[in-house]
């Protein structure tokens, strides 16, 4: 794997989703790796214009976080595990659906934020995508990280994007 790897040849690899990131530091890489390739292929080419805010952390919270300084937006992106329960909701089971058969799996979830750039003192609106790595939240990652970074959309449509997604998965 290069720097220059396409979401394709990150998603061929037969380890992909990386599951095991936590424990592994390969997984871990290559967990950044698909991150980054996918914000950085929605975003296209103005991409070069947001700047890395902070430093990827380990634990994944976050796996990147980036900044557009002018726009005073910003995009962080966190990985959950298949245990992970956030925001209390059940169903982010990797796709069992939970302890409740009822309730469908979900993989992604977002809110909006007020963040601060680099400085610790200048406000950004901030996205903020939790998210487990696959196929299952790519879609809805794209859609928001288009809406906030690419179209510049108000709050409100983010919001509402949002809002619509947990309704489809019952989370609302």
């Amino acid at each position: 794997m290069t720097p220059d790897d396409t979401l394709a040849t990150i998603r061929s690899h037969p380890d992909f989703p990386f599951a095991n990131w936590q424990s592994d530091d390969r997984s871990f890489f290559m967990t950044e790796r698909y991150w980054s390739r996918l914000v950085r292929e929605t975003i296209g080419p103005d991409a070069s214009a947001w700047e890395p805010a902070f430093d990827t952390e380990r634990d994944g919270n976050p796996i990147l976080t980036i900044a557009h300084p002018i726009h005073r937006r910003a995009l962080r992106v966190v990985l959950l595990t298949p245990s992970s329960n956030a925001m209390g909701a059940k169903g982010l089971s990797g796709g069992t659906g939970g302890d409740d058969p009822e309730t469908p799996p979900h993989f992604l979830y977002a809110h909006l934020n007020i963040g601060r750039l680099a400085d610790g003192e200048t406000e950004v609106n901030e996205l903020v995508i939790s998210a487990l790595t696959g196929a299952e939240s790519e879609t809805t990652a794209r859609t928001l990280i288009h809406m906030h970074c690419v179209a510049f959309a108000t709050p409100e449509a983010i919001e509402a994007a949002i809002d619509e997604d947990e309704h489809r998965f019952g989370l609302r």
